[in-house]
């Protein structure tokens, strides 16, 4: 898990069409593949 950059965050922003209305105040934290596959598989 690692956290995105504003530049990154500005692209996705751009690419989605995400609305700036209400904003997010922290830059969001994300997953690689490789790591959502992991926890897909993790016992609970």
């Amino acid at each position: 898990m690692f956290q995105l950059t504003q530049e990154e965050f500005k692209n996705l922003t751009f690419h989605f069409g995400t609305s700036s209305w209400g904003g997010t105040r922290k830059l969001p934290y994300v997953f690689t593949e490789n790591g959502v596959a992991m926890l897909s598989k993790k016992d609970f």
